[in-house]
């Protein structure tokens, strides 16, 4: 997401944030949740090109900051969200940007942000076979990240706190972090940015060229994904929309597949992502018998969540039901449980709960799970949050 960004140096992968005698932990070290330390990803950045506050608005356009513990299908504290700065003034501007998305996610339904933000922590380098995973070849392209699809307001609507209640001692920290960090990048180019896995390597540009031939690209997707949304919502009984995030993406292919199960030659299921990653949505549309249109019965934008419990299945499998009278689809809640023991909504639940209370936790085991089952360790790094780090030094990029 950060390697792109006009003004960026590089960027590099590693472990940030744990126990002060975690020197230089490994990987496997930091999955046990033992060393305190989050995955993390290092920013180098030119000040005169690119703002801590851009990069700040990036962050948390990318990743879903309520989740704790976890992002997405990666669970543990080394996915917990987190910003780690050079310095208070840094941190200010980094306190401030969380206050104020923290109202948008209010107001959007969410719950509280769970980042942290710390100054000075010492940055640790994974393994080079981690670096610049994603654009190795044959690497796993692969993502956990749930976006909410919400924006974080302007620079200028910030709820500052007074110079005198800044934590910094100093009663500049607050002044000297809006006067070096007024945003750069043009509005233009937050319109256009593709900051999802299936991005180009190349660093994007915010010349008029530039901003120009991506709007292009991305008006010609935005028609070809509105063609297959049309065709879609003639051609399908049930359709999956989501966000093109890599995390909501495995959750809708998932979902159609158990629809697509449940519903049997029936009702015809369809799974369609946005032409853009970062939209938050996650809907289940269901067309009524003798309708030409669908009907929204899920959407995580207006509060539903995703997908993850027997209660919400139920309740999709019985609008259709209603629209498909030929459907014979479970209506019990246990028999719906059992059916779903494979279905990634319900074992993420199951595996947070397995996690935190033990194996006699209650509800179905995974597959491949016993009563003496240890704690699941995650086999790959998601896609690191965030450690910003500042240079006026010309570097190479990563």
């Amino acid at each position: 997401a950060f390697w792109r960004l006009p003004g960026v140096y590089s960027t590099a992968v590693g472990f940030c944030g744990g126990l002060e005698e975690a020197v230089n932990p490994s990987y496997l070290y930091v999955c046990t949740g033992e060393s305190g330390h989050c995955e993390a990803v290092q920013v180098v950045w030119d000040p005169a090109k690119i703002s801590f506050t851009d990069l700040l608005r990036l962050f948390w356009a990318c990743h879903d900051p309520t989740q704790g513990d976890m992002q997405g299908r990666d669970i543990g504290s080394q996915y917990r969200s987190a910003v780690f700065c050079n310095d208070a003034v840094q941190a200010a501007a980094a306190h401030a940007s969380r206050a104020a998305f923290a109202s948008v996610l209010r107001v959007g339904g969410y719950s509280d942000i769970t980042t942290e933000i710390r100054v000075g922590c010492p940055f640790y380098y994974a393994d080079l076979h981690h670096q610049q995973y994603l654009a190795k070849p044959r690497s796993r392209q692969y993502c956990s990240a749930e976006p909410t699809g919400l924006a974080l307001p302007a620079w200028t609507e910030w709820p500052w706190p007074p110079h005198d209640t800044a934590e910094d001692p100093s009663c500049a920290v607050v002044a000297q972090a809006k006067q070096m960090f007024a945003p750069l990048l043009p509005e233009e180019f937050w319109g256009v940015y593709d900051f999802s896995i299936n991005a180009p390597d190349e660093p994007a540009g915010v010349s008029v060229e530039e901003l120009s031939t991506a709007e292009r690209h991305l008006s010609a997707r935005r028609a070809c994904w509105e063609a297959s949304v049309a065709k879609a919502e003639k051609d399908d009984s049930v359709l999956v929309q989501h966000c093109a995030s890599c995390g909501y993406s495995r959750r809708a292919v998932e979902l159609a597949a158990f629809l697509k199960t449940a519903c049997g030659m029936h009702a015809r299921v369809g799974v369609i992502a946005d032409a853009m990653a970062g939209t938050g949505r996650f809907e289940i549309k269901v067309k009524n018998a003798g309708d030409e249109g669908l009907q929204l019965v899920h959407s995580k934008k207006a509060g539903h969540g995703f997908v993850d419990s027997a209660e919400k299945l139920a309740r999709i499998l019985d609008v259709i039901a209603q629209a498909n009278p030929s459907c014979s689809l479970p209506r019990q809640l246990d028999a719906l449980t059992t059916m779903a023991r494979n279905f990634s909504g319900l074992r993420d639940k199951a595996a947070i709960a397995r996690r935190k209370l033990g194996p006699h936790c209650g509800g179905p085991l995974l597959d491949g799970e016993t009563e003496e089952s240890p704690p699941m360790i995650p086999p790959k790094p998601s896609a690191p949050i965030l450690l910003m780090s500042k240079t006026r030094r010309k570097s190479k990029r990563g």
